[in-house]
């Protein structure tokens, strides 16, 4: 059975502009990528999610210290 596609069936002017079209669809693709992301703002929100993550941290670590303190003084009371 003989191969269909084989590169001796395409002709000249198709083997030397295919590798250009390829190329050119390539970086369409890039390029609608690139739109997309600076379209969707996707790097701001999660960099504004990061900073309002990390400005949690401290936050939550006063909220645990004020519940251990709670803790400690609801013992004591029962003790008492």
């Amino acid at each position: 059975m003989r191969n269909i596609m084989s590169s001796s069936n395409i002709p000249l002017e198709g083997r030397i502009r295919l590798p250009g079209k390829i190329q050119d669809c390539i970086q369409d693709c890039g390029l609608i990528v690139s739109h997309i992301q600076t379209a969707s703002r996707s790097n701001e929100l999660l960099g504004t999610a990061i900073r309002n993550f990390a400005s949690l941290d401290s936050t939550i670590e006063h909220s645990s210290k004020n519940m251990r303190k709670l803790d400690a003084l609801l013992n004591a009371i029962d003790i008492q």
